[in-house]
């Protein structure tokens, strides 16, 4: 019998110190604002990090890092420390988190979900601050993106792939911004929908459902009351039957769905490109065939004289300096010897041997 080696799962040495980073800065942001009581400039919070433990990353990616960290999820810290930890780095709280807070707290947060106030009931932990600002174009940039987003869920009821609803914003808007950036706020902010009440529920719901965004479970709760609903593993609604039944919505948000239908997406795209070049030939081949028959003018006019009326029935003489100053020449030309010849005195012609009895008798018949 051969003893088979243990299977040992590989792990990744770059991701484990990864982690081991994390926490280190983690630790260092929760030592250094444990008694702030405002909100703090976290990359100048990064830098100190940087010059005391000689990490070689950015201060920006460390700042990235940290606004990504889902404080709120960490068993290992208190109550007190979460909300410390998401007020000083003004992180958008989680609307489940929220809403526990409530039970055992007042809480204010501002139009970017961010906790302004915070004053634990019976006394203990306060925090009162305001933010810094987001840039005005990054949220002129959020609001058209969910707008659109928004009048998707009018003509769309199936789990729409983020190519496709790329695709179509992109053609839509004319989107200057790089495509890798605008699929990476699509990804944040369908996962914000439910802060967005500018929207009823329904709609709120539709657009949570189109673009795969997770649903709190606050807001599962509410949508259950007069509904089925139903999610998968990672909150996404699959399943919504009103209790009425005027609306019913079912989907699967699978990579292998999503895939396929990006495929026949890519593939009516192409036909439709092919389709479009066909017609531009035609167009372009009817376009030659008329330019065949126009007449050529200036093999015409070549050997006729130019009148000004010619500039109105040929109009590329109009535009020539040349030709017209060709045609007044001619017209003046032409109106002189008119004139010349009107002032030329009539004589008569009378011939050396004439006979003046028979002119006297014409002259006489015509007095």
């Amino acid at each position: 019998m051969t003893c088979r080696p243990v299977y040992t799962p590989y792990v990744r040495k770059g991701f484990v110190q990864f982690m081991e980073e994390t926490n280190e800065l983690l630790e260092f942001v929760i030592e250094s604002t444990k008694n702030e009581k405002t909100p703090v400039k976290l990359r100048e919070l990064c830098r100190e990090f940087i010059k005391t433990s000689g990490n070689p990353n950015s201060a920006l990616s460390l700042v990235k890092r940290l606004q990504t960290l889902k404080i709120h999820e960490m068993n290992n810290l208190t109550i007190d420390t979460k909300v410390r930890l998401i007020f000083v780095m003004s992180i958008p709280i989680d609307p489940d988190f929220f809403t526990e807070l409530q039970h055992q707290a007042n809480v204010k947060i501002d139009n970017h979900q961010r906790i302004v106030e915070y004053e634990t009931i019976g006394g203990g932990l306060k925090l009162s601050g305001k933010h810094f600002p987001i840039c005005p174009e990054i949220d002129r940039k959020n609001r058209i993106m969910l707008m659109f987003l928004a009048r998707k869920t009018e003509t769309v009821d199936y789990p729409l792939s983020p190519t496709i609803f790329m695709d179509e914003f992109e053609a839509k808007f004319l989107n200057p911004e790089k495509r890798r950036t605008a699929v990476k706020r699509y990804r944040e902010l369908k996962d914000k929908i439910y802060w967005e009440t500018e929207y009823d529920k329904v709609t709120r719901m539709k657009m949570m459902f189109i673009s795969g965004g997770k649903v709190p479970e606050c807001f599962l709760r509410e949508l259950r009351e007069d509904a089925l609903v139903d999610v998968d593993e990672e909150n996404r609604i699959i399943l919504y039957q009103s209790i009425d039944g005027s609306l019913n919505l079912q989907g699967d948000h699978s990579l292998s769905i999503k895939m396929m239908m990006v495929a026949d997406h890519r593939k009516r795209l192409h036909i439709e490109k092919l389709e479009s070049n066909k017609e531009l030939v035609e167009v372009k081949k009817r376009e030659a065939e008329e330019e065949e028959t126009i007449v050529d003018m200036p093999s015409i006019k070549r050997n006729e004289r130019l009148t000004k009326y010619d500039v109105e029935w040929w109009p590329s003489m109009r535009t020539t300096a040349i030709t017209k100053k060709r045609i007044k020449e001619e017209h003046n030309y032409a109106a002189f010897n008119n004139q010349y010849i009107d002032t030329i005195p009539v004589q008569e012609s009378i011939p050396p041997n004439h006979n003046s009895d028979l002119i006297d008798e014409v002259k006489n018949e015509y007095d």
